[in-house]
């Protein structure tokens, strides 16, 4: 008899297309094979480099896993070794205990050298929680700015790498300690920038960019419905006040709201969803994009010299860049990658492409 045909499985994402990088790119990410318990056998189909082959994993690209399974399946995560240019694909097909998955990897490395430097960004967007299709907005940016990407885990990994901007989010914010607070200070006194994105919908970032921000007079609103002591009715309270005023809603922010700096060129409009605030400690920290509906409280917020510290009321970059037109999120994130490039940025109209 016929062997029982095996049942197609679901890869997130199962086609990442991670762009096009200059060669030097360190980027990591991962994927995962829904609804699967244990992995079986992993085939390969892949071009670049030396040729296409089956060969059983090909020198571009680095796996490791799986992981522990978690709730939706088994996560594998990835590493590509960026040495040469040229297009790279990598189709790999899972074999689990419940059935088989594809996932397709593909990368553009590219010859030169960056002309804004390096952007290193903790932790990777390219992960296995997100679709292709809510981090490409992410990707064209990226592609359309003259700097060379880096996807880490943490600050502690820039070693010897000298960037223009960090950016801190997620999982690579929530691993950073009180002690990297210097670590900051010093990357900005030697005119790197760093992008700290937090806001409640993705707890304890507010608390984990506070430690940073605060040597800059800086502080991200918090809800407080965590704080030791209080009882429960004060907690519910605080949980549908801070629902009232932030997340019943997306925000709308307009020229009035924006502020004219650098950072802000070309930026007319722009979408908040579920944003966090961020009130002002000291002098030296100023608005860039007000809440329209309370001028004493930022969305986006600046401080630093001769590098800036931005601090974002988001915590989800690629929810954050994939907002289209009419509003101005994809050129406000570029702006903030290439700090004080651009203005000569956009009057080149090296822009990323509008969704």
């Amino acid at each position: 008899m016929p062997g029982k045909a095996k049942s197609v499985l679901a890869a997130q994402p199962s086609i990442l297309n991670l762009g096009s990088h200059y060669v030097g790119a360190m980027l990591r990410g991962s994927f995962q094979v829904l609804n699967a318990n244990s992995f079986r056998e992993m085939n390969f189909s892949a071009c670049g480099g030396a040729a296409c082959s089956t060969s059983p994993v090909p020198d571009w690209i680095e796996l490791r896993g799986p992981r522990k399974a978690g709730q939706n399946g088994l996560p594998w995560d990835f590493t590509i070794h960026a040495n040469q240019p040229d297009r790279y694909l990598a189709s790999i097909t899972i074999e689990c205990d419940n059935g088989v998955a594809t996932c397709q990897i593909s990368v553009n490395i590219r010859e030169g050298i960056a002309e804004l430097g390096d952007l290193v960004i903790c932790a990777s967007p390219f992960d296995c929680y997100t679709s292709f299709e809510s981090i490409s907005a992410l990707v064209r940016i990226l592609n359309a700015l003259p700097i060379r990407t880096h996807c880490l885990d943490s600050l502690c990994e820039i070693g010897d790498l000298r960037p223009r901007t960090v950016v801190l989010h997620g999982s690579g914010l929530l691993v950073c300690k009180a002690t990297d607070a210097a670590v900051i200070e010093r990357l900005v006194a030697s005119g790197v920038n760093i992008i700290l994105l937090a806001n409640e919908f993705y707890h304890g970032t507010p608390a984990a960019a506070n430690r940073l921000m605060a040597p800059f007079g800086m502080q991200m609103k918090q809800r407080g419905s965590d704080e030791p002591g209080i009882g429960r009715d004060e907690k519910l309270r605080r949980i549908t006040e801070w629902a009232r005023r932030y997340d019943q809603e997306p925000f709308e922010a307009s020229p009035a709201d924006i502020r004219e700096h650098i950072l802000t060129t070309g930026v007319k409009k722009l979408h908040w969803f579920r944003p966090s605030p961020v009130i002002f400690m000291g002098a030296n920290a100023i608005s860039l994009v007000a809440n329209p509906k309370d001028p004493n409280e930022s969305f986006a917020a600046v401080a630093g010299a001769p590098g800036y510290v931005i601090a974002l009321g988001e915590s989800l970059l690629n929810s954050f860049s994939e907002i289209g037109w009419p509003y101005d999120n994809d050129r406000f994130l570029a702006n903030l990658f290439v700090g004080n490039d651009a203005d000569s940025f956009n009057s080149r109209g090296m822009k990323p492409p509008i969704k």
